[in-house]
């Protein structure tokens, strides 16, 4: 599971890793993760960025990036 978000990332940021696992909206179906669920993954995001001192244009970069999968993923 941890190589499939690993080799997600790196695809979608321009690879060189190629991801083979199935779509975020088929992935996460019947999960009902509802929009409270996602802010509370976002916080958690934005804590571990923080953590890494990762500067702010990179953050933001992540935070766009994954903000663009919820409407595959959010269900409620």
């Amino acid at each position: 599971m941890k190589q499939l978000l690993i080799d997600f990332l790196c695809d979608c940021a321009g690879g060189p890793l190629l991801y083979v696992g199935r779509d975020m909206k088929t992935t996460h179906e019947g999960m009902q993760i509802s929009a409270s669920d996602w802010s509370l993954f976002m916080g958690h995001l934005d804590a571990t960025l923080k953590g890494f001192e990762l500067p702010q244009q990179e953050r933001d970069d992540v935070v766009a990036f994954i903000e663009s999968t919820r409407g595959e993923i959010v269900e409620s």
